[in-house]
Parts: structure tokens; C-alpha cells; sequence
């Protein structure tokens, strides 16, 4: 009679901490949708891989690794019992952060988040409020059972204490994995992105090159194609004196100033490319959106506006029209400056000015004619800023 009040401690816990038999079908359930994910993940991802690209990384079948560790805990879940299912619970806790994490990433880089990945979130998040259901069900029907119990309470406060340092174990070892989880994705997302950045830019770039154009390589910079109609200014050319009061790492012109033609004066066409250095900040990287808003922009146009007038202004010259605006170009960000300029007498100068920053360098190139010559150059010189690209 007595027998069934004095139960052991395992019993006694087992008893009043764990639900009911009947849920152990619904987790064997989910541990097999568990199990369905990281083996989608752990195939999929190099078939897809092999499909998107003829080459294949290591580095890109890193994502595998938290599937494996998934795999590892579908199977555990499958294989639980009654006296597991707070090993469950922390199982699907685990899931419902790791899926959340992963969809926050990908709406983070303008991607739907995979459906399964939503199945598995809303699978654990139901699997984690049927354990908490059943379990309050079974401590019920234990305070009913063993209302008269001293032990059973002695038992709770001492098992009390040894699940909070259990629950802080494992909830320390699940914010690893999630944290490592992120990083490993980020980082592959952001190689990823370069990668398709990088082959965009170069599929446009040949795209842009017009027929019978040079292509210009800059050292230790990118390249820029030009027209027959220009050259780049050589050492030792008749105008190479001025240069040095100019500086830019590259200066074209009209063809033939290089050997002082007389038809070579008749018109003017010039693009400069200048380095500055940043050396105490960062700036965007070549392919980062830049998303300046219209206040900062307004801001950069007054700044250019005043730096034009005080170059120019020297030589007794007048800048008009100043805009700024926003521009991509092969997938790199730039500022686009654009004004007239008149030097005393001499024919009025449509300029236009970009910006693009590269981590610690902007990189400026400067192009300008007259606007009288303009059925000469405009169209080239839309063109030419158009086949400009930066080195990796």
C-alpha cells in the first residue's frame, strides 16, 4: 500500500518534471522533419553549387557544418523517450533561434527565405509548446497523485539547482553554435556577393567597349578605354612641363598634342585620374551602395562648388550649374559632379567629375570640352567613364 508513494528520486523526477507517453509520436515527427532539413541542406548545397558555378571551393561547403550538428540533433530527438523530453525542448529552442537567424540573414540581403527553413521555424515552435503543455498536464496529475509527498519537494529544490546549471550549459553552448553559425554564412554571403559583383562588372565592362577603342592600364589602379580621337599624354611630350603642376596619376588628351600637331590645338578634350589617400578613415568599399541621402549630397556639391572656385578662381575663371548626384558605373559606387566653367575669354567647358572610393583611396577622373566641340566628344565622353574599372 505505502510501495506507491515512495518513489526513487529518478522515478520521482521523471514523474512530476516530464510529460506524458502519448507526445513521444509527435516528437519522433518532428525529429524526422528535423532530420529531412539538414539532409536537404548537407545534398543540396554542393549540387547547387556544382549547377551555379564550374568551380568548387572548400570554402563554399562550409554551411554543412551546422547542418551536420542539425542532423546530429534530428536523430537524437527520434530517438528520445519520456525522460528526454527537456533534452527536446532545449533541441527545438536551439532550432527556433538558429531558423530565425537564417531568415533575419537572408531578408538582410534582399532574399526570400527558404520555405523549409519557415517549416522547420514553425515545426519547433510547436514542438516546444506541446512538450510545455504536456508537461504542465503531468504536474498536475503528480500534485493530485503526491500532495502528501515531503520527499517530492526535497526532490524538486535539489533538482532545481542541477537543471539551472544543466539549462546554463546548454543554453552557453547553443549561443556558440548560433554565433558561429552566423559568421560562417556571413562571411560566405559576403564572398559571394563580391563573386557575383566582380563577374557582373566584368561582363558589362566588355559589353561597354566600343569597336576600334584602346584600352588604358593604370598601374596598380583598373583600366579605361578611349577613342582614337585621344591619347595618353607622354613623358617628354611638348606639354609634359605643365604636368608637373598637375596631379594627376594620368592625363589624356586630343591626339596629337604628343607631337604638336597644329590640328591638334584647334579643340580640347582632357580626362585626368587622380589617387587620393585617406589615411585616417575608411571609406565604402568599390561595390557598396553608397544610398546618400539628398541633405549629404547637397552638402558634397557645396564643398565642390567652393574647391572649383578657389582652384579656378586663381586664373580668373567662373563655375556655373554645379549638380551631384548618386551614379553606378560597372557596379561601383561614384559621386557624379557636374558644372560649366569659363576662363576669361575662352569657350565655355562642360566638366564632369567622379568620385569612386575604393577602402582607403578615391579615385577622381575629370572629364571635359568645350561645349562648342560637343558634337565631337559628347558622345565618346559618355562612353569613356562608362569602361572604367577598378582592380581588385
Amino acid at each position: 500500500m505505502e510501495n506507491t508513494k515512495n518513489n526513487s528520486p529518478v522515478e520521482q523526477e521523471r514523474i512530476t518534471e516530464e510529460p506524458n507517453k502519448p507526445i513521444i509520436g509527435k516528437v519522433r515527427s518532428f525529429g524526422t522533419a528535423v532530420i529531412v532539413y539538414a539532409i536537404i541542406q548537407i545534398v543540396g548545397l554542393p549540387i547547387y553549387l556544382i549547377l551555379l558555378k564550374d568551380k568548387l571551393e572548400a570554402y563554399e561547403l562550409l554551411p554543412i557544418i551546422p547542418s551536420i550538428l542539425i542532423l546530429i540533433l534530428g536523430i537524437q530527438i527520434k530517438k528520445a523517450r519520456d525522460t528526454n523530453m527537456k533534452k527536446v525542448k532545449r533541441i527545438s529552442i536551439f532550432l527556433i533561434i538558429y531558423s530565425i537567424c537564417m531568415i533575419l540573414l537572408a531578408m538582410s540581403g534582399g532574399n526570400t527565405p527558404s520555405p523549409i527553413l519557415v517549416i522547420l521555424l514553425y515545426q519547433s515552435f510547436q514542438m516546444k509548446k506541446e512538450i510545455n503543455t504536456a508537461r504542465k498536464e503531468a504536474l498536475e496529475d503528480d500534485e493530485e497523485e503526491d500532495n502528501q509527498s515531503s520527499y517530492k519537494i526535497d526532490s524538486k529544490f535539489t533538482h532545481k539547482k542541477s537543471r539551472k546549471k544543466t539549462n546554463l550549459k546548454n543554453w552557453i553552448i547553443i549561443s556558440i553554435t548560433v554565433v558561429i553559425s552566423i559568421i560562417i554564412i556571413y562571411v560566405l554571403k559576403q564572398e559571394h556577393d563580391t563573386s557575383t559583383n566582380k563577374s557582373e562588372s566584368s561582363i558589362e565592362y566588355q559589353r561597354e567597349i566600343p569597336k576600334d577603342w584602346n584600352i588604358v592600364n593604370i598601374k596598380d589602379l583598373g583600366t579605361i578605354a578611349i577613342p582614337k580621337t585621344l591619347e595618353v599624354r607622354e613623358e617628354g611630350s611638348t606639354l609634359d612641363s605643365l604636368n608637373k603642376y598637375n596631379v594627376g596619376k594620368i592625363v589624356i588628351q586630343q591626339t596629337g598634342l604628343n607631337k604638336n600637331t597644329d590640328k591638334s590645338f584647334a579643340t580640347y578634350a582632357r580626362v585626368i585620374i587622380n589617387i587620393r589617400e585617406i589615411k585616417d578613415e575608411k571609406v565604402p568599399r568599390k561595390h557598396e551602395r553608397l544610398n546618400l541621402s539628398t541633405k549629404e549630397l547637397n552638402d558634397m556639391k557645396t564643398s565642390m562648388l567652393s574647391t572649383q572656385n578657389m582652384i579656378w578662381g586663381l586664373l580668373n575663371c567662373t563655375i556655373e550649374d554645379m549638380n551631384a548626384e548618386e551614379v553606378y558605373i560597372n557596379n561601383m559606387g561614384a559621386i557624379k559632379f557636374s558644372y560649366l566653367r569659363q576662363c576669361r575669354d575662352n569657350p565655355q567647358v562642360y566638366v564632369e567629375i567622379y568620385e569612386f572610393s575604393n577602402y582607403n583611396q578615391i579615385i577622381e577622373i575629370t572629364l571635359s570640352y568645350r561645349i562648342s566641340e560637343s558634337d565631337i566628344w559628347k558622345e565618346d565622353f559618355s562612353q569613356i567613364i562608362k569602361t572604367f574599372i577598378l582592380k581588385d
